[in-house]
């Protein structure tokens, strides 16, 4: 199981493996803060993390819940690859090698953006969410 919150936004996550869920409020994010956190994960994914920043750390932040790490250390010791509509995450050659998560954006609009980690693809995971300023929710597996 895995929680997040942002804003006036809960999500919660079960699946039946290894977890994580994030959900951020967007902003913009200035060009050196891409550079000074991003530099170090985002692999063959450059132009990809710069367009879509918010969307790449709630990725981030839902992967190192996955494992278990605090965001700075993931950020060190991570790499992130674009796969599809989402992230493949891998260790660094230097810590460990192999896949560690399948990371994916579930839901985003110009508010917030929601997304889920896993330890393999085709992880049966439930994520539900509440926006408790248009008292609506919704859920996705």
């Amino acid at each position: 199981m895995s929680l997040s919150h942002s804003g006036t936004m809960v999500a919660a996550a079960v699946s039946d493996g290894a977890v994580g869920v994030d959900v951020q409020r967007q902003r913009p994010v200035r060009p050196g803060l891409i550079e000074r956190y991003f530099a170090g994960v985002w692999g063959d994914a450059r132009g990809r993390a710069e367009a879509d920043a918010i969307e790449l750390w709630s990725c981030m932040e839902s992967a190192a819940k996955l494992t278990g790490l605090g965001i700075a250390r993931f950020l060190r010791e991570h790499v992130l690859h674009a796969e599809g509509s989402g992230w493949r995450v891998e260790a660094s050659p230097a810590t460990a090698e192999g896949l560690l998560a399948f990371t994916r954006v579930l839901w985003s609009d110009d508010r917030y953006v929601l997304s889920v980690a896993s330890g393999r693809p085709g992880a049966i995971v439930e994520v539900r969410w509440f926006d408790a300023d248009s008292a609506s929710s919704a859920s996705s597996s």
